[in-house]
Formats: C-alpha cells, structure tokens, sequence
C-alpha cells in the first residue's frame, strides 16, 4: 500500500487520518495525473506522434477523403509510410534509402531530401512556392524540417485543395518508385536475373 501510495505521490498521512474515504477520492485523481505524466513523457520520443505534438494541428483533416492518395497522405502525416527506415527495426534488413542510398529513409526523407524523386519534388514545390508568394517561398529554407513537413502536409496551416493534391500526387509517384524498386530486386532474387516482366508492369502502372 505505502508503495502505491509513493508512486502517485499522495499523502500518507492524510490517508492514515480520514480513512478509505480520502483514499478512494483521491487516488482517482492522482493515479490519472500519474499516467497523464507518463503519456506526456513517452510521446516526446516517438516518431510517429511528430506532428501530433504540434499545439496547432487541427483534429480533423479535410483533405483526407478516403481514396488511395488520401491513404498515403494519412500514412505521411502519421509517419506509418512502411518504409525501410521503419521496417528495418522488424525485418533487420537496412534502414537506408534503397532508391538513394543516401539517408535512413522515412517520410521527411521521401518528402524533402530523397535524391530519387528529386524531379517529382521540384514539380510539387514549383507550384505550391507559386501559391505561396516570394515571401513565403524564400522563408521556407530557414525553417525546421519539422515545420517544413507540418506545412507541406496542411497540418500547420489552411491549405488549397490544390497544393494538397500536387502533395498526393508526388507521394503516389514516390510509392510507385518503391513499388518498381521491391518489384525489380523480388524479381533477382526469386528469378536469378528474370525480372522483365514485372519491370514492365510496375513501369507501365505510372
């Protein structure tokens, strides 16, 4: 008893004094409090609560409407894209960007740096820096990553059906590069060199 009572810091005397009356009040209290804390601590460190985090980010997202793009852009946002970055930790294959081999690949990864999609990063970036305005687009190398992605995403601000859209359409073109990717290197290692096939049909799915 004293040693739950010590976990969630309540007073011993108190509840020695006025009884199970006292303890039953407040070890509600203290005991939510507790695990309040303890959530509040463990989120800090996980990956896929980075833009949870955000005081700003809205309950509900109105780009999200359910077909495939949208899947992929809820998947971004909560950092659940399935990359190797991730996957690793189950698998023990190599957390490495296998289309760059540049980084540890994960969802900033794809969306900002990834050498691969360079070409389809630039043709999302040079409308949305259009509709943002000189100002915005010159402010946008100076701010965190994090920001960055919050911003890319509609998380940190109101943004137009169509920036998410050319945001959909670059992570739908990024999937389908892992996609041809596993397809081509499954294709090796099952067929010793066989791989045309499904190399056509990945291909032709762009």
């Amino acid at each position: 008893m004293f040693e739950l009572l010590s976990r969630y810091k309540m007073d011993v005397n108190f509840c020695l004094l006025f009884g199970p009356e006292y303890w039953k009040g407040t070890a509600r209290g203290q005991i939510k409090q507790y695990f309040d804390k303890q959530w509040t601590e463990g989120k800090k460190n996980k990956s896929t609560l980075t833009w949870y985090r955000q005081k700003y980010r809205r309950c509900a997202n109105p780009h999200l409407t359910g077909d495939p793009s949208s899947k992929l852009l809820a998947r971004c946002i909560a950092g659940d894209m399935q990359l190797d970055g991730r996957t690793a930790l189950f698998k023990g294959d190599s957390p490495s960007c296998k289309l760059c081999a540049q980084s540890e690949e994960n969802e900033t990864h794809i969306v900002l740096h990834c050498s691969a999609l360079k070409e389809e990063r630039e043709e999302m970036m040079e409308y949305i820096r259009e509709e943002w305005g000189p100002e915005e687009s010159t402010e946008w190398n100076s701010i965190p990553e994090e920001d960055q992605m919050a911003k890319l995403l509609g998380i940190s601000q109101e943004v137009s059906e169509a920036h998410i859209r050319k945001v959909k359409i670059f992570l739908v073109k990024a999937h389908k590069k892992k996609q041809i990717y596993n397809e081509v290197i499954n294709g090796l290692d099952k067929k010793g060199g066989k791989k045309k096939s499904r190399e056509r049909k990945g291909l032709n799915s762009l």
